[in-house]
């Protein structure tokens, strides 16, 4: 027989809070690089982690069935696994929280970098509309 269930979850639980805490310090990064060319790479390490977090998830729902149909643990391993899992949620709301002010900062610069692009377009089509100098007097001359 494998290692009782109360130590596979702690074990779980100390896996899944060591990736979450490296998780956060990749969002740390990724909101200083943010625009830059480092965020490309940043941006891969999420898809990879977005991956992780799906591997997680399975080991979970599989870790939970067996907790749920009772497995037959001491009172106090069970008190360790449920301390080792609310400090688990605290760390999953505090990535949960970062994410979101992610999100919020990753608009700003989206709705920057937009502003941004309709300048440039506007610049573009003012010089396009004006020509100056030649046969056909561009939008700009004709108002003058």
């Amino acid at each position: 027989m494998g290692d009782p269930l109360a130590e596979r979850i702690i074990r779980y639980l100390d896996r899944h809070m060591a990736w979450m805490r490296a998780v956060l310090r990749e969002l740390d990064e990724l909101e200083r690089v943010m625009g830059s060319d480092d965020m490309e790479r940043l941006l891969d390490a999420q898809a990879r982690r977005t991956r992780e977090a799906e591997h997680f998830k399975r080991e979970h729902h599989g870790l939970l069935h067996e907790w749920n149909n009772g497995a037959g643990e001491s009172a106090e391993r069970r008190a360790a696994v449920k301390e080792r899992a609310r400090e688990a949620e605290k760390l999953s709301e505090a990535l949960r929280a970062r994410y979101q002010e992610l999100l919020i900062t990753a608009e700003g610069v989206r709705l920057r970098q937009r502003a941004g692009l309709d300048a440039l377009r506007h610049g573009r089509d003012l010089i396009r509309k004006y020509r100056p100098g030649g046969d056909d007097a561009g939008f700009l001359d004709r108002k003058a």
